[in-house]
This record gives C-alpha cells, sequence and structure tokens, in this order.
C-alpha cells in the first residue's frame, strides 16, 4: 500500500507521524501546505517523500490554486500499480476537498480522515454563509481540469462521507456514531511522561485563534493574569496559538505574562517538561495534555465559550462533555477562577 499525508498545520503534522509509525511497511509521502521549518518534527526516515507546498486554507487563494495543479501533476508520478491511501485532516478545507473529489471514486483509492481537532468530536454544523462560500469554492476545480468539489454531508469535517473508508483517532469511542471502521492509534502515544525531574513550577495558559470580542483585550489580559498568579504564585507562562492575532502577545507580555511563541506544538513541549497547570479554552491540545502528563498535573479548560470559529457553529455544552470525558477539569466552583469564568460568561454568554 502507498499511502499520501495531507496537512496544513505543525500540529496536524503530530497526527501524520504517529499513525505513520502505525504503518510499517507502506510508502508514504507528505504533502504539506505551510513552511518548510515546520517538517522537522516528522521522523524523515518514516517518508519517502515530503512536499512542502503553498496555500490558505478555507480561501479562495491562487496559492491554493496553484498546489492543486502541482498536486496533480505530482499524483500521475506516484506509483499506482498498488492500492493509495489519502489521508486528511478533514474535506472541509477547499484544497482537500477539490483532491478527495477527482481522486476518492478511482478504484485503487481509499479515503481516510484523522480527527486532529476537538472539533471532530462534537456534533457541529457549517453557518450558512461558509456553506455558501464552499459552494462557490467547489466550483473552481474544473477551470483547471479537476472535478467539481464535493458538497459536505453529516458532519462538517466530512466524516460521514460515503468515500471515507475509516477514521482516524487517539478517541475512538466519540467518533463510533459515524459507523465508520476506526483506527486506534491511542497506543502509538505512548504512557504518561515520567515528571519527577522534569516538572516546572510554571502555569502554561494556551493562546487561542477564534477569540470573541472581549472589549478591552488588555484589562482582560491583566485580569487573567492577576488571578492566575493570586492562584497559583508561580511564573505564568502564555503559549501563543499559531493563528492567533500578534496583539495577543503583545497583552499578554504587558499584563505579566512570560511569552513563548515556540513553533513547537504543545505536545512536543510536554515531551521535554511539563507545568504545573495546563490552562486553555477549547482546545484539543488540553485533551492530549492530559493523555500526555501524569495525575499531578492538573489540566484546566477555561470559558470555551470565548471561542467562536467562524466556519463551526454548536453546543457549547458538548465540549464540556468532551473535556469531562477526558478528565479535563473545569475550575474550582467558587474559587477566583471560577469567578472570573461567570463573569465572563454572563458578559459574553448570557
Amino acid at each position: 500500500m502507498l499511502k499520501v499525508f495531507f496537512a496544513f498545520t505543525r500540529p496536524q503534522l503530530f497526527y501524520v507521524n504517529e499513525y505513520a509509525k502505525k504503518s510499517n511497511g507502506s510508502e508514504m509521502h507528505v504533502y504539506y501546505f505551510g513552511a518548510e521549518r515546520d517538517t522537522d518534527r516528522l521522523v524523515k526516515s518514516l517518508f519517502k517523500e515530503i512536499c512542502c507546498l503553498k496555500g490558505k486554507t478555507g480561501r479562495l487563494s491562487r496559492l491554493n490554486i496553484d498546489s492543486y495543479k502541482f498536486f496533480k501533476k505530482q499524483f500521475e508520478t506516484i506509483r499506482h500499480d498498488v492500492t493509495i491511501e489519502l489521508c486528511f485532516p478533514g474535506l472541509a478545507y477547499p484544497i482537500f476537498n477539490w483532491i478527495y473529489s477527482k481522486y476518492s471514486l478511482n478504484k485503487n483509492v481509499l479515503v481516510t480522515i484523522y480527527a486532529e481537532g476537538l472539533s471532530s468530536y462534537l456534533n457541529i454544523k457549517t453557518p450558512f454563509f461558509w456553506n455558501l462560500k464552499f459552494s462557490i469554492l467547489r466550483l473552481i476545480p474544473p477551470l483547471f481540469g479537476g472535478g467539481i468539489g464535493c458538497k459536505i454531508v453529516g458532519h462538517s469535517y466530512g466524516l460521514n462521507m460515503p468515500n471515507v473508508s475509516a477514521l482516524i483517532s487517539q478517541y475512538p469511542e466519540l467518533l463510533a456514531e459515524h459507523g465508520k471502521p476506526i483506527v486506534d492509534i491511542s497506543s502509538e502515544i505512548g504512557e504518561p511522561v515520567p515528571l519527577s525531574h522534569r516538572k516546572l513550577d510554571e502555569v502554561w495558559v494556551l493562546g487561542q485563534g477564534h477569540f470573541v470580542d472581549v472589549g478591552d483585550c488588555q484589562s482582560y489580559f491583566d485580569r487573567l493574569y492577576r488571578v492566575l498568579f493570586d492562584t497559583y504564585r508561580c511564573k505564568i507562562l502564555y503559549k501563543t496559538h499559531h493563528f492567533e492575532p500578534k496583539r495577543f502577545s503583545v497583552f499578554a507580555s504587558r499584563a505579566g505574562f512570560e511569552v513563548c511563541d515556540s513553533k513547537s506544538t504543545l505536545e512536543e513541549l510536554l515531551v521535554e517538561s511539563a507545568p504545573k497547570v495546563v490552562l486553555g479554552y477549547r482546545s484539543t491540545a488540553l485533551l492530549n495534555a492530559r493523555r500526555m502528563c501524569a495525575s499531578d498535573v492538573s489540566v484546566v479548560a477555561f470559558a470555551p465559550f470565548l471561542v467562536n470559529p467562524p466556519d463551526e457553529s454548536g453546543d457549547v455544552a458538548d465540549i464540556y462533555k468532551v473535556f469531562k470525558y477526558f478528565n479535563v477539569s473545569t475550575p474550582q466552583i467558587n474559587s477566583e477562577l471560577w469567578v472570573f469564568e461567570e463573569f465572563l460568561r454572563n458578559k459574553f454568554h448570557a
């Protein structure tokens, strides 16, 4: 079998790596729509080819069109005398949708989707505007020799699509409702990292890319820092998100956070060391942190309602159910952090 992996963010490469480890004996290729430096986290000996292309997720961009045309040419050069597995992080992204539409009906092609985001485990819907936008994007490939892009039926990431043969996940229990075979890669992630000599007296706060408008951002970061410092009395570190506005790190620094803008994912950082608390909003990284860290590391979900991805909608209650399932905690009732969260809930999620 020949496997072709697709990714467009550095965290997605984490899942590509883990699934590749489980695919020993297959010829494997990676097409990454991002900076070449990000591929340093791949175990390069596993792959015959690692190709970096330029692209924009969710946008009608010339970069996407050029990369689509390039992939079509590249695809003709790989072996076609064997079964080819195309492995996507989802089908809502235009360029992946285009590739799926053109090749998924080929007799020797299998399609799998790796669930790499928290949204993969939620019952989300695509808002009307984004449905309209994707309907327009579907019409682009025929202009360049491709087929019309597919309409997503069911889950916004394409988990229910008829030509998807299997799903790949660390958390298979939450995907059972889709009725697809599931490849469980949880065993590949390994046991919790031993932290006896690596634990840091720090709190790590995870940045977020789709924050709601909280008004005075500086005041928000000021209060969050004060609450965390008063609670934990240690260094408070702010780990920036790869999609968040640059100004957030400025607000965080002014508030007193030590800003970490490392390109490494949280999962990569946790292999080296761990804080006493990991705090995030609506993030898959919290699920992974809870799985990787020993029980003496607190993993806390704070105010997930402050995150509003523009291309999906759903019930915040579902998010809390997923966090509870994986023992990700929420602020202790009547604590300073809980009081702040309730203040934000009443103000922005009433």
